[in-house]
């Protein structure tokens, strides 16, 4: 099968959107690879950045419950990753930004695996980890109201009316290594769960911090459930998306759309 785009390797990516600032630590590691970077590679910058754990190939079918991904992970700390492959790849850096977090939901997954019962669907809390897990987005804001307008789906007020506000109250991490995968070619309906968090401190924090607060809202079972994330269609956000300059973007109902009554 022809390798598409997405498959294609390119060291620059980390400069093509503000989407991906969070990973902008790590653009330095990679900005000399002509070609895809190896497991070794990998192994040698978890090391660099003291992380527990190994990059390690992908497995076969798992004969036994402890080969699974997410068991693996939290027995063996090894974390299967696929060559060439975007998506793990950024799930491996997701890891080396976010370790305090990313390691909390390895955590939850497990237990809730190794506590569900034989033939029985996955618990709301499940549905929300895999969902901030691929497709997650921090979003901090000093301003509550700024925040209920996403809640409430006012997306021309938000995006429009106080886009300024926006750009000085708000900010935007994102975390779903499936979102960063998407980042790569943007399309409109991208959309990500959005983790909703008030604060001052935060607004301005190290990244470390908020990684340490993710972790401990999750450890707290603050986050139960899909309905504790809020759908944010990420092109809307000021900067992130060249057509959203033109006011006209927002009025797209089937991208930003009302919310259900």
């Amino acid at each position: 099968m022809a390798r598409t785009t997405l498959d294609t390797w390119d060291a620059n990516f980390f400069h093509k959107s503000p989407m991906f600032q969070a990973l902008l630590p790590f653009s330095r590691e990679f900005e000399q690879f002509s070609v895809w970077p190896e497991l070794s590679d990998l192994k040698t910058l978890f090391s660099l950045h003291g992380m527990d754990m190994t990059p390690v190939a992908q497995a076969e079918k798992p004969a036994c419950f402890e080969d699974y991904y997410e068991p693996r992970i939290f027995l063996k700390r090894e974390l299967q990753t696929r060559r060439e492959n975007w998506h793990d790849l950024f799930n491996a850096l997701v890891w080396l930004r976010f370790p305090q977090a990313k390691s909390e939901l390895n955590k939850l997954h497990y237990q809730t695996a190794v506590q569900r019962q034989a033939k029985t669907n996955r618990s709301p809390q499940e549905n929300a980890i895999t969902l901030f897990d691929e497709s997650g987005i921090i979003v901090i804001s000093d301003n509550a109201a700024l925040l209920q307008l996403i809640r409430e789906h006012q997306w021309r007020q938000l995006f429009v009316q106080h886009r300024e506000d926006f750009a000085n109250h708000i900010r935007c991490i994102v975390f779903g290594h499936a979102l960063y995968e998407k980042a790569l070619s943007p399309y409109i309906g991208m959309t990500a769960q959005a983790l909703l968090i008030q604060s001052d401190e935060l607004l301005s924090a190290d990244i470390s911090l908020v990684d340490e607060h993710i972790a401990h809202q999750w450890q707290q079972h603050n986050i139960n459930s899909p309905k504790c994330l809020s759908p944010l269609p990420v092109l809307g956000i000021p900067g992130w998306y060249a057509d959203n300059e033109q006011e006209i973007f927002y009025d797209n109902k089937d991208y930003f759309r009302d919310k259900r009554k």
